[in-house]
């Protein structure tokens, strides 16, 4: 069912859609690596999807910043931000984006 949202979101050009992909290599049996092999983002992309890779979620803050800043100015497609953090960091993450949020335009 989620590919085909995500399909109809870039068929429909939903350019106020951001969603974040959180690129951990963790699965409930280990690393991902055992079992998924494939390129997210090159399949977001061919769902009609713009796509941002922010390597360091861990500490990159101003550089997800710029991935949002990034992502509301492309209008005419939904857009996929894949960031790559340990899970530890994912609290933090939420407080820095909410941060964000209330302090942008929109």
């Amino acid at each position: 069912v989620a590919n085909e949202a995500a399909s109809l979101a870039g068929h429909w050009g939903l350019g106020k859609l951001i969603a974040f992909y959180d690129d951990n290599h963790i699965s409930i049996d280990g690393s991902t690596a055992i079992a998924f092999t494939e390129d997210v983002l090159a399949r977001y992309e061919a769902l009609g999807w713009h796509t941002i890779w922010v390597q360091n979620g861990n500490t990159g803050y101003d550089d997800i910043r710029a991935a949002i800043k990034e992502a509301k100015e492309v209008k005419d497609k939904p857009t996929l931000i894949k960031v790559i953090i340990r899970l530890a960091v994912i609290f933090l993450l939420f407080v820095s984006l909410i941060q964000f949020y209330q302090t942008s335009d929109n």
